[in-house]
Parts: structure tokens; sequence; C-alpha cells
């Protein structure tokens, strides 16, 4: 890589870093009073489409032994979420693009689970959580992804 970079596209200078490290730097940059940025020390979760990685810091620095990495994605929530809607009411195993879509426009990660279970035990108003969500009819000046 560094070869075709320098010799083929002709760039004087080239800066190869884990993405960990780069959304560490972003962190630092855009919150400069959070703990992370102060000491140097926390984890970066990064979820993908099939795989999760750990990586945790101190002082600045990767601890690449400390690294994992989880064989689980959004693509095992999306096919969760599918079968879970396809039990309850309509057959959705055939609409990976459509669940996928929801999944991303509804789900959060909760800073207090506790609190978000039971809110999520309350009916009507007091539920600040639970959103309706309307599925596509396909006519055409319409989100083909529905809306909440």
């Amino acid at each position: 890589l560094d070869e075709f970079i320098f010799e083929e596209m002709g760039f004087q200078k080239f800066c190869s870093a884990p993405p960990p490290l780069l959304a560490f730097a972003d962190h630092k940059c855009w919150d400069p009073d959070s703990v992370l940025s102060r000491t140097g020390c926390g984890v970066i979760v990064d979820s993908g489409f099939s795989f999760t990685h750990i990586v945790p810091f101190y002082e600045g620095k990767i601890l690449y032994k400390a690294c994992r990495r989880i064989d689980l994605g959004g693509k095992a929530l999306t096919n969760l979420l599918k079968e879970t809607v396809s039990y309850r009411q309509w057959n959705m195993m055939d609409e990976t693009v459509l669940m996928n879509g929801i999944k991303e426009r509804l789900s959060f990660v909760s800073t207090n689970f506790d609190h978000d279970l039971n809110l999520c035990r309350f009916r009507g108003a007091r539920n600040t959580i639970r959103r309706l969500y309307q599925l596509p009819t396909g006519l055409p000046d319409e989100d083909r992804l529905g809306s909440v």
C-alpha cells in the first residue's frame, strides 16, 4: 500500500492509523472535557455489520493485548428483529432492507438500562421510548422505508 501511495499516486506524506485511534482523536477534538479526553483512558466499541471490536485505550495508546473481536454485529440484530416481527405480526423474513432501516431509525443505546426498562412497562404518554412506525405504502412521493 505504501509503495502505491508514494510511487503511483505521488503523495509526499501518508498517515496510516487504526480506525479506533482515529475515533479517539475525533472524540478528543469534539469533547475535550470528557474523561476519555482528559485521561486518555477508555474503551472504543465499534459495532459493524458482522463484527464488533472492543478497543481499550490507556494514556492515549491502544492496548493491543486487550482488544477483542466479537462475531456479532448489526446483521444479527436485523435478523432477530425480522424473526420477532414475523412471529408476532407479518412475515418480514424477505424484507431485510426494510427491517434494517427500521432498526437503524428506532434503536438506541441505553445509558441507564434499568430506568429505560421500567419506562417501557408504562402505557400511553408516560412511555417516552415507544415509537409508532408506519410501513411504506409504495406511493412514489413516499420514503421507501416508511416513517416514524
